[in-house]
C-alpha cells in the first residue's frame, strides 16, 4: 500500500526578539512580560510603574502598583526595589520581578526568564517544584535549597551599615548599631517613603483608571511580541506614565543592560507589600506585645514583693529612739543652733520655692513644709525633706502612701465576744484615751466587766490632764449642785435628778425616731450604776466616715454625784479620722459637759459635733499624747534597758581605744593561745648526759637505734647535717618510706644534742594535717623511748598542746605557725623549722612560704627544711635561692606500667572503629578509638581487667586497688565489678562520704578464697595505706575544687592527674612485694599532656581568709604581698577577696586604689579560724543572744557534712533528715541549718557514746563529724571570749513531744544571725503563673510544683571587668600549657629519632618493649583529642526558659579540665542587676518545698557539678534582711524599700524611713560594740526593738 507522504511544515526560529526594551530569545519573557500575563490571567488591573527617587543621581528606580481587584486600595501591592539601575527599563524589570515573586513566587519562571533577571528569581527563592502536588505559597525544594544557600553565605559574610563604613559579622549587630547611631536617618527615609506611597495612593484613588489608560498611552515599537504590550518601554529621560507619548517618531530602543548576572541584585524596600500587611503586623506585633505584658503582669502577680508591717506601737517607740539619738548627735556635733527656728512671717517666703510646692502637691502640710525646709535648709534633694517629714510629721496628717493607717495588718486586740456592752466603740475610746494620758491599758486582757472600770480611771486622768477644769472627775456627792439644790437631802435630789433623765430622754426620743440613741441602763461599774447612750451623728457635710458619740452617765452611787449634777463621760469616734481629730473631740465635749452641769446635756453634745466637726478636720491639729513606749513596759517588767544614745554618747570619739577592762579596743594584746609556749631552759648538759647514758644502759633505747639504723634516710644523716651547716635554706627530696619525716629532725636533735647545744635547740616540724602532726609526733617519741609526749617531743594542734618547758622538737599544723607569726613575727627562740609534704601547695603552705623567705634575712641564725616525695626541687630552688638539694631513695619494690593500649591487646577488648576508618587509615582509626576510650572511662573494661587480674594471678595474694575519680564513678565500677565477677571478689568503696565504720573496712585483709577490691578517690594516694594491695587500676582522673572568682561560686571539676599523683599511685603497688600498675591512659598523655603537679591550692580556693591575714600580720598590701608567693594567684581573685571583706566590713577603703585596712571586725574575725562569712555569723550570734545555737551551725559548717547520704538509701536518709526537725515540719522550719542543729543537739543530749554512735546510725550521721562540731565549739567559745564576746547566751526551747525544739521567736533570732553572716550570699524564689483550681466552695488557688520554682541569686558586680580579665588569664595559661606541650613533644620527637637510630644500629632490636607504636598517628590523635577534652559539655548549666541566655564558655583558667564548666544560665529582667539561675540540691530539706514563707533565702556557697547547686539555704524574713544586709533606700512615692538595689519590699514612706533610721543607729552600735567587745548593748533599746521586730514580723508578740 503506498501512502502518500505527510507534508510537514517547518517553523524557523526568529532567534532574538526585541520586546520590552529587551533583547531576548524568542521562548524567553521578560519579567514585566510575565507580570502581565498573570494580571490578565488573574483578571487584575494592569501594573503601574512610576519612577521613584534614587540617590544615585546616574541611575533609576521603579515602583510598581498592583490594584486590587476589587478596588480595595489598602490592599494595593506597592513595590521598589532598594537597588539603582543604570536605565528605566531595567529598574521597572526588576520592581516587576519582585511584583511577580509577590503574587506567583510559587511557578517555575526561572525557565522563561533571560539573564539576569533568571538568577536574580532563583535567589530570591523563586521557583516551583516538580512535582505535580506542589500548590501555590509553599515553598519549593529548589527554593528551600537557595534559601539556605544564602542563608550560610549571609553567615559566612559580612554586613555593612549603609550610613556608616562600620561592618559587623552578625545581622542583628547591624540592626542594633542602625537603632543607635542612625535613629534620625531612618526615621526620615521612612517619612519620605510614607509621604511617597501616601500621594501614590491619592493619585491612583482619584484618578479612576487613569492607571489602564496610562499603562495603554504608552507606545511601544511595533516589533515588539504582541504579548508585550501594556508595560510603558520607552527611552530614558523622556519616559512619563501619565503623559502622552510624542507623535514623531519614537527613539530606538537600548539594547539589553550589560550587566553581570552574580552582581545584579534586587531587594525589596521595606517589609510589606501592602498597607493591609503592615496594619497587619502592627497589629500582631501590638498583640505580642500585650501576650508579654500579661504574662509579665502575671508573673508579678504570682510574686508580688513582700511587705514590711511595723505596728503602732513599734513606729511610736522607733520614732523615739531615732528622735532621741539624733538630738544628741546634734548636739555632739554642735550643730543644733538657730536652724530650726522660723518665724511666721517667713513662712510664706519658704513655702512659695519650688521643692515646697512640690512637697504640698504630694499632700503634706504646710506647717510641716515648712518646719521640714526650715530645719533641713535649702537647696537639697526631695528624698531628703521626705525622710524628714516621715520621721518628724504627725503620723495621721502625712498624705496617702506616707502613712502607714490602715494600710497594714495592724494587731488590734479586742475584747472576746460577750453579752457585756463593751463594744468596739467603748474600746476604741479607751484605747484612746489611754494614748492621751500616757496609762498604759491592756485591752486583750479585759473582758466586759471590767473595760468600764479601766475607761472611768483613764477619764479621770483625762480630764485632770487636758481639760483644764477646777474640780476632779467624778465630783463627791456634797460638791455638787444636786447637794446644794435639795438642802441635803439626798433621796429628794435623787429623785430630782431622776425625773430630769427621763424628760432628757424622752425629748431625745421624739427628735430621734430612726434609732439614732442607744442606751442601756442598770450597768454597774465598781461602786457606780451608770447608763450608757450611743448617738449617731450621721454623715457630716466635709467629713467623711460616720461619727458617734459615747456618753456614760451616773445614775446611783454612795461616793459621787449623779447626771446631770454630774458631768457625763463623754467620748468622740470616728474609725475614717485620725486619732489627733478623735481626742480634740472628745477634749471640746468634755469641756462642754463640765459647763452643763444641772442641765441636759445630751443634744448640746450632739449639736456642738454637728456644728465644729468640719472646723476641726479642715484645721488638722495636733494631740499632745503620751503614748506608752515598750521601751517603758520593758522597764517595768524588771529589764534593765539603756538607750543607746547614752550608750553611743559614752563612747564617742575621743576614747583612747581601750575598753572598759583595760585591753585594746582593735582586739590585739589579749594574749595569743597559739604564741611561743612555754618558756624554754637551758638542760643542753642534762639531756647529753642521758643520751649517752640511754645508749650504753637502755636496751629498747638500743634496739629502736638499730631499727632506725635500717632506713634509707640513715645513710644521709651526715649530708643533712653538713648541708645545714653551710646553708640556711635545704630541700630533702626522699622518697614515700625513706624515713625522712621521722628521722630528719632526730638528725639535728642529736646533733645537738651530742654537741651540748641541746638545751639551746628548738625545732617546729610541720604537717598539713591534725592527724599527720599526732601521729609522727608519737612514733618520734616512741622512737625516743620517751615516758610520755610532751618531753623531749610534743605537738601542738588546734584545741591541744602537748609541750613542755623541755620539749626541743614540736610538731605543729601549718595553721599553728602561722598563728604564731601573727604573736611573734620573728620567731624568737626558734632554730630550725621544717615543712612537711611541701608539694602539696596548700593555702597555707604557700603563705608560710613567703613569710619565712622574708624572714631568713632577718634571722640569718634560723635555718628551714623543706621535706617532700615528689617537690619539684628545682622550682623551690630558684624561689628560695638555693642549690642544697639531699636526695634520699626510698624501699619500694619494683612496679611493672602497663598502659592501656597493651590492656586492651590483653583482654582482646573491641574498640567502637567503623570499617569506613578502618579501611582509609587504620592506624589512625585504632589510635582515635583509643583516645576515645581513655577519655571517657569504659566500666565493662574495667571489670574485664579486674576479672582477668584475679584469674591470671590466682596463686598470688594480694588486693586490687582502683582509683576513680568520685564516688559516683565509684558506685559505677563496683556494679561492673560485681556483675562480671563469679563471687570471689569482696568489693569494698572508700571516699571521703562514707563514715569510719566503713572506712575501715578497707584495712582488714579479705577472708579466705576471695581477693580483697578496693575502689578509691584519691585518698588512698598519700592519707590512707592499704599494706596488702599488690595491683593498682588507675583512671588517671580525679575531682578537685576549685573557685569561680567572678561568680564566687566552687566547682567540681574532673581533671586529669598530675605525672607526681600518677607515681604516688604507682608507689602503692609495691610497698609489700613486687606489683604492678594497669593506666587506663596511654603513655604518650602520661609524658606531654599530664601536668607535672597538681595545681596548687591558692588557684583553687577563695583567698578572703588568706587577704585577712595579710592584713591582721601588717605584711602589706594584698595584691602587693600576692605576688610574691611561689605562683601568686590570679589578680582578679585577690581582688575579688578584698570586694567581699569591703562587702561584709571586714575591711575599709577610702576609695578605689587605696590603701585597704581591717576595720575592728576584720580584725576580730582574722582571730576565728574559719570562713569570714561564717565568723561574722557568730558574732552576731553573741549579740542576738542565741549564741550556743549558732556555734552549732558555723561548726557544721567547717567540717565534713555530717549528714551522710548512700546512694542506695537516698530517700530513707532524705526522711530521717526531716525527722530531725523534732515534730516540727519543714514548712514551719525551712532551714537546713537549724536542721543541722537539731541533728547536733539531739546526738549530743544522748547520755553515753554507745546512744550516740546508735543515733547516728539510725538518722544517716557520721559520728565523726559530730565529734568535730563538738571540739571546734568548744575551741571558737574559747576564741569568742577571749576578743570579749559572751557565748553563754541560748535560745529559748520548748518541748514537743519527747524532743526539745526551738520557740518560734528564737527560731526567728537564729535567721537573723545566719542572715547577717551569710549576707549577701541570697536566692530569690520566684513563682509561676498563679493557677485554679475549681472546686464546689469556688476557685481555689493551687501552690506550684517544687519543679516549677525558680531560685534566683545575683551575679557579682562589675562581672563583666572580671570575665574579661579571667578569660585574658585562661588565655595566658592555655598558650603557656601548649607551649609546653609543644617543647614535650619536640623532646619526645628527638628522642625518638635517637631511639629509632639506635634501633638500626643494634640490626631492629628494640629496647623499650612498653613504648607505643605509631607514635606520629598518636600525636595527631591526642592533639585533638586534648582540644575536644577542653570543649567538651559536662551537663546542663541550667534550666530552659525564654528569661534565660548563654553567657559563654567558663571554663577554668588553666585549661586542664577535662569537661567544660558553663556557668549558669542569666535571667535579665527588669531590675538593673543580672539574675543567675540556681538549683536547690536534692539533699536539702527544701528541695520539695512548695511554698515559702518568704521570698528569701540565705545560703553558705555555691557549687558547681552538672549544675550550679545550693546545697544549704535558710528562709529568712523580711526585717533580717533590712537589719542586717546591705544598703537601704526608700523610695517615698511609690512605697517601696530596696536592699543594695534588688533585694525589694513594700512598706508605706513613713516605715521604710523609720527602718532605716533604726538600721543606722544599730549599725554605729555595732561598730562601737566591735571596737569595745565588753561593751554590753544586747539591752539597749534599739536591739531590743530589733529583736522584736524579728520576733514578730513588725507586730508585738511579747517580750523576747
Amino acid at each position: 500500500m503506498g501512502g502518500r507522504k505527510k507534508k510537514v511544515q517547518v517553523i524557523k526560529s526568529r532567534g532574538e526578539v526585541t520586546a520590552q526594551g529587551m533583547t531576548i530569545k524568542e521562548w524567553q519573557r521578560t519579567p514585566k512580560q510575565l507580570l502581565n500575563e498573570f494580571c490578565q490571567n488573574q483578571k487584575r488591573p494592569k501594573p503601574i510603574f512610576k519612577k521613584a527617587p534614587c540617590r544615585d543621581p546616574d541611575q533609576f528606580r521603579t515602583r510598581v502598583v498592583l490594584r486590587d481587584p476589587k478596588g480595595k486600595s489598602e490592599k494595593d501591592i506597592v513595590l521598589c526595589t532598594v537597588e539603582g539601575y543604570p536605565d528605566v527599563t531595567a529598574s521597572q524589570h526588576a520592581s516587576a520581578l519582585l511584583a511577580l515573586k509577590q503574587v506567583d513566587g510559587a511557578r517555575q519562571h526561572e525557565k522563561r526568564l533571560p539573564e539576569p533577571f533568571r538568577t536574580a528569581w532563583l535567589a530570591m527563592g523563586g521557583g516551583g517544584d516538580t512535582n505535580d502536588d506542589t500548590k501555590g505559597g509553599v515553598e519549593s525544594k529548589r527554593a528551600k535549597k537557595a534559601r539556605e544557600a544564602a542563608e550560610k553565605d549571609a553567615a559566612a559574610t559580612s554586613f555593612d551599615c549603609r550610613f556608616c563604613d562600620k561592618t559587623f559579622k552578625k545581622e542583628h549587630a547591624v540592626a542594633i548599631h542602625l537603632k543607635q547611631m542612625h535613629a534620625a536617618e531612618i526615621a526620615a527615609e521612612q517619612k519620605a517613603q510614607e509621604e511617597e506611597e501616601e500621594a501614590l495612593a491619592a493619585q491612583l484613588a482619584g484618578g479612576g483608571d487613569t492607571g489602564a489608560s496610562g499603562a495603554s498611552s504608552v507606545k511601544t515599537s511595533r516589533g515588539a511580541s504582541a504579548t508585550g504590550g501594556g508595560g510603558g518601554g520607552g527611552g530614558g529621560g523622556g519616559w512619563d506614565l501619565y503623559g502622552d507619548a510624542p507623535a514623531e517618531t519614537p527613539a530606538p530602543l537600548p539594547k539589553a543592560p550589560a550587566i553581570k548576572p552574580e552582581d545584579f541584585k534586587i531587594t525589596a524596600q521595606g517589609r510589606f507589600a501592602t498597607q493591609y500587611d503592615r496594619r497587619m503586623a502592627q497589629e500582631s506585633r501590638k498583640e505580642t506585645f500585650r501576650v508579654k505584658q500579661r504574662k509579665r503582669e502575671a508573673h508579678k502577680m504570682s510574686n508580688p514583693y513582700a511587705t514590711v508591717f511595723m505596728s503602732e506601737e513599734h513606729r511610736v517607740f522607733v520614732e523615739k529612739v531615732v528622735k532621741s539619738f539624733a538630738k544628741q548627735l546634734q548636739q555632739r556635733n554642735a550643730t543644733s543652733s538657730s536652724s530650726g527656728s522660723s518665724d511666721n512671717g517667713g513662712k510664706q517666703g519658704v513655702l512659695s520655692r519650688p521643692e515646697a510646692k512640690a512637697l504640698i502637691k504630694l499632700g503634706f502640710r504646710n506647717d510641716d513644709v515648712a518646719d521640714a525646709l526650715a530645719q533641713c535648709g535649702e537647696g537639697l534633694a526631695q528624698d531628703v525633706y521626705l525622710d524628714w517629714l516621715c520621721l518628724y510629721a504627725p503620723e495621721e496628717y502625712l498624705p496617702d502612701g506616707f502613712d502607714p493607717r490602715g494600710k497594714q495588718l495592724e494587731v488590734v486586740s479586742l475584747r472576746k465576744a460577750g453579752d457585756g456592752m463593751a463594744n468596739s466603740s467603748t474600746e476604741a475610746a479607751l484605747a484612746l484615751l489611754s494614748d492621751a494620758t500616757g496609762t498604759p491599758v491592756d485591752l486583750a486582757s479585759k473582758d466586759a466587766e471590767t473595760v468600764l472600770d479601766g475607761l472611768f480611771d483613764v477619764y479621770a486622768s483625762f480630764c485632770t490632764t487636758h481639760a483644764e477644769t477646777d474640780a476632779a472627775w467624778p465630783l463627791g456627792p456634797n460638791s455638787t449642785p444636786q447637794h446644794e439644790a435639795a438642802g441635803g437631802d439626798v433621796a429628794e435630789a435623787e429623785a430630782e435628778a431622776q425625773q430630769l433623765r427621763e424628760d432628757e430622754l424622752m425629748a431625745l426620743e421624739s427628735m430621734f425616731e430612726g434609732g439614732e440613741v442607744t442606751s442601756e441602763h442598770g450597768l454597774s461599774v465598781s461602786s457606780h450604776e451608770v447608763s450608757r447612750h450611743v448617738i449617731k451623728i450621721g454623715a457630716v457635710e466635709r467629713v467623711p466616715g460616720e461619727s458617734l458619740i459615747e456618753v456614760i452617765a451616773i445614775t446611783r452611787s454612795a461616793t459621787a454625784a449623779v447626771y446631770p449634777f454630774q458631768p457625763a463621760l463623754v467620748a468622740f469616734f470616728n474609725p475614717a479620722l485620725n486619732r489627733h481629730v478623735n481626742a480634740h473631740m472628745t477634749l471640746e465635749l468634755t469641756k462642754l459637759a463640765h459647763t452643763l452641769m444641772a442641765a441636759p446635756q445630751l443634744y448640746e453634745l450632739y449639736d456642738l459635733v454637728r456644728s465644729e466637726l468640719a472646723d476641726l478636720v479642715a484645721a488638722r491639729k495636733t494631740f499632745p499624747f503620751k503614748s506608752t513606749s515598750s521601751l517603758k513596759r520593758a522597764v517595768d517588767a524588771g529589764l534593765q534597758v539603756t538607750a543607746a544614745s547614752d550608750l553611743l554618747d559614752a563612747h564617742a570619739a575621743g576614747k583612747d581605744g581601750k575598753n572598759a577592762g583595760g585591753k585594746s579596743s582593735d582586739g590585739k594584746g589579749r594574749g595569743n593561745r597559739s604564741g611561743r609556749g612555754h618558756a624554754k631552759i637551758d638542760n643542753g648538759e642534762e639531756m647529753r648526759a642521758s643520751q649517752l647514758r640511754r645508749k650504753k644502759t637502755d636496751a629498747k633505747y638500743q634496739a629502736m637505734l638499730a631499727a632506725r639504723a635500717k632506713l634509707p634516710a640513715h645513710q644521709h644523716a651526715i649530708e643533712v647535717i653538713t648541708e645545714l651547716d653551710q646553708n640556711q635554706v635545704v630541700l630533702i627530696s626522699g622518697e614515700t618510706g625513706c624515713g625522712k619525716t621521722t628521722q630528719v629532725p632526730q638528725f639535728i636533735l642529736d646533733e645537738a644534742i651530742e654537741s651540748g647545744a641541746g638545751g639551746k635547740v628548738n625545732i617546729l616540724c610541720t604537717q598539713p594535717r591534725r592527724l599527720a602532726a599526732i601521729g609522727v609526733a608519737t612514733r618520734v617519741n616512741d622512737e625516743r623511748c620517751e615516758e610520755r609526749i610532751g618531753g623531749t617531743v610534743g605537738y601542738q594542734i588546734r584545741l591541744e598542746n602537748k609541750t613542755s618547758a623541755k620539749t626541743r622538737l614540736t610538731f605543729v599544723t601549718t595553721g599553728i605557725l602561722l598563728r604564731r607569726l601573727q604573736g611573734d613575727p620573728m620567731l624568737e627562740g626558734v632554730t630550725h623549722i621544717l615543712v612537711d609534704e611541701v608539694h602539696e601547695r596548700s593555702v597555707d603552705t604557700d603563705f608560710l612560704l613567703s613569710i619565712l623567705k622574708a624572714l631568713l634575712p632577718r634571722r640569718p641564725d634560723l635555718k628551714l627544711l623543706l621535706m617532700s616525695a615528689t617537690m619539684d626541687a628545682v622550682e623551690f630552688c630558684d624561689y628560695f635561692n638555693t642549690r642544697s638539694v639531699v636526695q634520699i631513695p626510698g624501699f619500694v619494690h619494683p612496679v611493672k606500667d602497663i598502659y592501656l593500649a597493651q590492656i586492651v591487646d590483653m583482654l582482646r577488648f573491641p574498640l567502637r572503629i567503623s570499617q569506613r576508618d578502618k579501611d582509609q587509615n587504620p592506624v589512625h582509626a585504632q589510635a582515635a578509638a583509643l583516645a576515645q576510650l581513655e577519655r571517657r572511662t569504659d566500666y565493662d573494661l574495667l571489670a574485664n581487667l579486674v576479672y582477668e587480674i584475679d584469674k591470671q594471678n590466682a596463686s598470688t595474694d594480694g588486693s586490687i586497688l582502683i582509683f576513680m575519680s568520685g564516688a559516683g564513678e565509684i558506685q559505677r565500677a563496683i556494679r561492673s565489678i560485681v556483675r562480671a565477677s563469679s563471687g570471689n571478689l569482696m568489693v569494698l568503696p572508700l571516699h571521703g562520704g562514707l563514715s569510719g565504720k566503713d572506712q575501715g573496712k578497707v584495712f582488714a585483709r579479705a577472708p579466705k578464697g576471695q581477693r580483697k577490691v578496693v575502689v578509691s578517690t584519691n585518698v588512698a594516694e598519700t592519707s590512707i595505706t592499704i599494706n596488702d594491695v599488690v595491683f593498682v587500676i588507675d583512671s588517671g582522673k580525679m575531682k578537685e575544687t576549685r573557685y569561680d572568682a567572678t561568680n564566687r561560686m566552687s566547682q567540681l571539676v574532673e581533671d586529669w592527674v598530675s605525672r607526681n599523683s600518677a607515681r604516688q599511685r604507682r608507689g602503692r603497688a609495691g610497698r609489700v612485694q613486687p606489683g604492678q600498675c594497669f593506666k587506663l591512659y596511654t603513655k604518650k598523655r602520661h609524658d606531654v599532656f599530664f601536668h607535672q603537679a597538681q595545681l596548687p591550692e591558692i588557684h583553687r580556693v577563695p583567698l578572703e581568709q588568706l587577704v585577712m591575714q595579710v592584713l591582721a600580720s601588717e605584711l602589706g598590701q594584698p595584691e602587693t604581698f600576692m605576688n610574691t608567693l611561689m605562683e601568686p594567684p590570679p589578680s582578679i581573685s585577690v581582688k575579688e577577696a578584698v570586694r567581699l571583706l569591703l562587702d561584709v566590713g571586714a575591711a575599709d577603703q577610702d576609695h578605689p586604689g587605696a590603701k585597704v585596712t581591717l576595720t575592728a571586725l576584720g580584725r576580730h574575725l582574722s582571730r576565728l579560724p574559719m570562713d569570714v562569712r561564717i565568723g561574722k555569723m557568730l558574732l552576731f550570734g553573741c549579740l542576738l543572744q542565741c549564741a550556743d545555737q549558732v556555734l552549732t551551725i558555723a561548726g557544721g559548717l567547717n567540717v565534713r557534712n555530717p549528714f551522710m547520704c548512700p546512694p542506695e538509701k537516698r530517700n530513707e536518709a532524705n526522711e530521717a533528715k526531716k525527722a530531725l526537725l523534732g515534730g516540727e515540719s519543714v514548712e514551719v522550719t525551712q532551714s537546713d541549718h537549724i536542721c543541722l542543729m537539731y541533728a547536733y543537739e539531739r546526738w549530743s543530749a544522748c547520755a553515753s557514746e554507745r546512744e550516740k554512735r546508735s543515733f547516728a546510725d539510725k538518722y544517716f550521721l557520721s559520728h565523726q563529724s559530730l565529734c568535730e562540731i563538738r571540739d571546734l565549739r568548744r575551741d571558737l567559745s574559747r576564741t569568742l571570749g577571749e576578743i570579749g564576746f559572751d557565748t553563754s547566751s541560748t535560745a529559748k526551747h520548748v518541748q514537743k513531744g519527747s524532743t526539745r525544739i526551738l520557740t518560734r521567736e528564737s527560731v526567728s533570732l537564729v535567721k537573723a544571725a545566719l542572715c547577717a553572716g551569710l549576707y549577701p550570699n541570697v536566692i530569690n524564689v520566684r513563682k509561676p503563673v498563679q493557677k485554679f483550681a475549681e472546686t464546689q466552695g469556688g476557685a481555689v488557688a493551687q501552690a506550684p510544683h517544687a519543679q516549677q520554682l525558680r531560685f534566683m541569686v545575683r551575679r557579682a558586680q562589675g562581672v563583666e571587668e572580671v570575665e574579661a580579665a579571667y578569660r585574658a588569664a585562661q588565655a595566658a595559661a592555655d598558650r603557656a600549657a601548649k607551649e609546653a606541650a609543644a617543647a614535650a613533644e619536640k623532646e619526645e620527637q628527638e628522642a625518638r629519632a635517637a631511639a629509632k637510630a639506635k634501633k638500626a644500629k643494634n640490626g631492629g632490636k628494640n629496647d623499650n618493649e612498653n613504648d607505643d607504636e605509631n607514635d606520629d598517628e598518636w600525636a595527631a590523635v591526642l592533639d585533638k583529642d586534648v582540644d575536644d577534652l577542653e570543649t567538651e559539655g559536662n551537663g546542663d548549666g541550667g534550666g530552659d526558659g525564654e528569661e534565660e541566655v548563654d553567657v559563654g564558655d567558663d571554663n577554668s583558667y588553666d585549661g586542664r579540665s577535662i569537661g567544660s564548666h558553663r556557668s549558669g544560665s542569666t535571667y535579665k529582667g527588669n531590675s538593673r542587676f543580672d539574675l543567675e539561675r540556681v538549683f536547690l540540691h536534692p539533699s536539702s530539706v527544701l528541695f520539695h518545698q512548695r511554698e515559702y514563707h518568704n521570698p528569701w533565702l540565705v545560703y553558705r556557697e555555691k557549687v558547681k557539678t552538672t549544675k550550679v547547686f545550693i546545697r544549704d539555704a535558710t528562709v529568712v524574713p523580711p526585717y533580717s534582711l533590712l537589719m542586717f544586709g546591705g544598703k537601704i533606700e526608700v523610695q517615698h512615692e511609690r512605697g517601696i524599700i530596696t536592699v543594695d538595689g534588688w533585694i525589694t519590699f513594700r512598706a508605706q514612706a513613713r516605715i521604710g524611713v523609720l527602718v532605716r533610721e533604726l538600721r543606722r543607729i544599730l549599725d554605729m552600735l555595732l561598730d562601737e560594740k566591735i571596737a569595745h567587745p565588753n561593751l554590753d548593748i544586747a539591752n539597749t533599746d534599739v536591739l531590743l526593738s530589733i529583736k522584736k521586730l524579728i520576733i514578730g514580723s513588725g507586730f508585738m508578740v511579747g517580750s523576747s
